[in-house]
């Protein structure tokens, strides 16, 4: 293993501490250690890993202070210690790290001031603080680091300077420093220097040579590119919203310059320069691209022979697995546990990755993932809304205004985007949690937008979503429909919204805004659950299953009374929500009928009926159904708004409930077609749900959520 180069040990469940004997392994430059649940502290030994220049540390559990040994990794590039419980100051030795250009410390107990000698990180592009106890001033020394792009201070008790004669501040009223500062800034800028390419409130351009990995988030690009950078969990970015953590760096080799040409004799003419200067780029050029080749068929040939890079088909890596099973059976304290895993696991990280003959070997215990969540500038949105005009606007919810819109990089594709009315400071851990669930039965989330839009000096939050193309229930369900669903197509939407509501609750969410207008249907008129993870976004908070709210989230007629009064979301109350639906489809009337003089609460007025057997009362006249059918609907939608809650099925009951009666009206068969029709939408995600699920309840999540989606 001393050969090592990268280890990748990314969400792989390991425990414990961080074993000193890691520092052993001299030549790694890329050490992700990232979504475990390591314990402990920072090994004071890590600077034995002179070579380093990737450190991802983040959603861990790791305590204590942060190591001054870090500050001797003078080659490090990326420091990502976010989502851990460090404590203590940041050591003033940080200054150091001269070649680092990413620093992540949000979410975590660090307290003190931030120290003076960060100016000296004159590479630094991304600097966030928040979700910290940290106090004083900003140092206004950091206004120098001109390739700044984020500096985020939102949600800590960092003051901006007071002292204005210290302006060292040489950048615009656009640059990271002035938006964290504006009023100080103010002050300190009489003459905005002309823009230049060079300008310090450019972003920073994307590494070409590095593609992006699940997990990543690339800075937002200063212009369009040809193709949007791809994410599969976008994490946190620029404020007002924590800075994205980084991705590990992967390996690339640049070729070597080549020698000057003499300029003895009678030297050489710019023809035969201009020529040798071609074939030197072309030659470069193909180098590069057989490198590239050469990289992926390793990659390909070592998933390959380990079986999915080394998978048991759960996302968990069979022989890493095995190795740190290791650690239970070791007697010689938990020093010496962690260690004998941790080199059992980069031992079989390695073998998967073409073995220890190859230090180059990039080692990825991770289980891929399908890009499904792209970052877009606000240029593309203005170019896919046509800048936002009037006839693109489709309406508006409690997240902002939708537009109809069309990808700028592939004119078929066609969106909806939603645009932000009101700001949050967690928009970026929601579009993580909400672009980590795919389901055939939930409203894809296919990008977002996180930019600074210079006309209104603000940031600008956009979600963009598939977009359905038959609208939503509500259009073909109630009063006056020119073209009813069939009974057929009733219970495939009931039975497809079942289905989404199960996905989420398994997962610990609950959605709190189930209604009509919230169940959208494609071209094949297969039901899709939208705005999940919106309410929190829309001003709400965390949606777990027993998470207590500020205020009620949901729409009149369809809110559970009981989340009405304790304000506890529940999976109890999206069956709520689900049954006065159910009640919708089956009668075409509104869940709140208003006349001048009454409001009629749709759930009171069937319940009467359906004790006697009245079905004729309140079936919708265009349902062409038997009505001992109706019936069995109608009770199961009223038992889902049974009181109390514990009286109420779950969702999967619900859903056994209706598969049943869609085989009793139209034979086994239809099933059937609807399985196939769920097993080839579930194929273009690539995502095995059943497994995935299993993992995360295996993670003690469900049941528990801290996220919203």
């Amino acid at each position: 293993l001393a050969s090592l180069r990268h280890l990748n040990l990314h969400q792989t469940g390991l425990t414990g501490s961080i074993p000193r004997t890691l520092a052993s392994l001299s030549n790694l430059t890329s050490l992700d250690l990232r979504e475990n649940n390591l314990t402990g502290w920072i090994p004071a030994g890590i600077d034995g890993l002179l070579n380093l220049r990737y450190l991802g540390l983040n959603t861990n559990r790791l305590t204590s202070s942060i190591p001054p040994a870090i500050c001797n990794i003078t080659g490090l590039t990326t420091l990502d210690l976010c989502y851990n419980a460090l404590s203590q100051s940041i050591p003033e030795c940080i200054g150091n790290l001269i070649n680092l250009d990413g620093l992540y410390l949000f979410n975590n107990r660090l307290s003190g001031s931030i120290p003076g000698s960060m100016s000296k990180l004159v590479k630094l592009t991304h600097l966030d603080f928040t979700l910290n106890k940290f106090t004083g001033e900003l140092p206004p020394t950091l206004g120098r680091l001109t390739r700044l792009y984020a500096l985020d201070i939102t949600n800590t008790t960092i003051t901006c300077p007071r002292d204005k004669s210290s302006c060292v501040v040489p950048q615009t009223q656009s640059s990271a420093f002035c938006k964290a500062c504006p009023t100080f800034c103010s002050t300190c800028i009489t003459e905005p220097p002309s823009p230049t390419p060079s300008s310090p409130s450019t972003p920073p351009p994307t590494n070409s040579t590095t593609p992006s990995s699940p997990g990543s988030v690339p800075s937002p690009p200063s212009s369009p590119s040809p193709a949007p950078p791809s994410i599969s969990s976008p994490s946190p970015a620029p404020s007002p919203v924590p800075t994205p953590s980084p991705p590990p760096p992967t390996t690339s080799t640049a070729s070597q310059p080549a020698a000057a040409p003499s300029q003895s004799g009678g030297g050489m003419s710019t023809a035969a320069i201009a020529g040798i200067a071609a074939a030197a780029v072309v030659l470069g050029l193909a180098l590069l691209l057989l490198g590239v080749m050469f990289w992926r068929r390793r990659r390909t040939e070592a998933a390959a022979a380990s079986g999915y890079a080394g998978t048991n088909g759960e996302g968990k890596n069979l022989a890493a697995e095995s190795a740190l099973q290791d650690t239970h059976h070791n007697e010689d304290g938990p020093e010496a546990q962690a260690g004998v895993g941790w080199a059992a696991a980069a031992a079989a990280a390695a073998a998967a990755a073409g073995g220890r003959d190859d230090p180059g070997a990039v080692v990825d215990v991770e289980a891929a993932r399908p890009d499904v969540c792209r970052e877009y500038s606000l240029v593309d949105m203005e170019k896919a809304t046509e800048e936002w005009a009037e006839k693109n606007r489709l309406g508006s919810g409690s997240f902002g205004d939708v537009y109809k819109g069309v990808s700028p990089y592939d004119r078929n594709k066609a969106w909806a985007v939603k645009r932000a009315r009101v700001l949050s400071n967690d928009f970026q851990i929601e579009v993580k949690e909400m672009a980590s669930k795919h389901h055939p039965h939930l409203v894809r989330l296919l990008g977002y937008c996180l930019d600074f839009n210079p006309a209104t000096r603000k940031m600008e939050q956009i979600l963009v979503y598939e977009l359905m193309h038959n609208n939503d229930l509500e259009t073909w369900v109630g009063p006056g429909v020119a073209n009813p669903l069939s009974l057929r197509q009733r219970l495939d939407v009931l039975i497809g919204v079942a289905k989404g509501l199960q996905y989420l609750h398994e997962f610990g969410i609950v959605h709190r805004d189930m209604k009509p207008a919230n169940i959208l249907l494609d071209a094949k008129m297969q039901a899709k659950i939208a705005d999940f993870g919106l309410v929190k976004l829309s001003g709400g908070t965390a949606m777990g299953t027993t998470v207590a709210a500020t205020r009620v989230m949901g729409t009149p007629g369809f809110v559970d009374p009981a989340y009405y009064k304790s304000h506890k979301a529940t999976p109890a109350a999206d069956v709520y929500s689900f049954g006065v639906v159910m009640l919708v489809v089956i009668t075409a009337r509104k869940a709140v009928h208003v006349t001048e003089d009454t409001h009629t609460n749709l759930r009171k007025w069937v319940a009467p009926l359906v004790e006697s057997n009245a079905v004729s009362a309140f079936k919708d006249p265009c349902l062409d159904a038997p009505d001992d059918l109706v019936l069995r609907l109608a009770r199961l939608a009223l038992s889902c708004t049974a009181m109390p809650t514990a009286s109420r099925p779950s969702i999967s009951q619900v859903l056994v409930d209706l598969v049943k009666m869609r085989e009793d009206a139209f034979g086994a068969q239809a099933n059937r077609v609807a399985s196939r029709i769920d097993e080839e939408i579930d194929a273009s995600f690539q995502v095995d749900f059943d497994a995935e699920i299993a993992r995360v309840k295996s993670m003690g999540v469900s049941g528990s959520s801290s996220g919203s989606v």
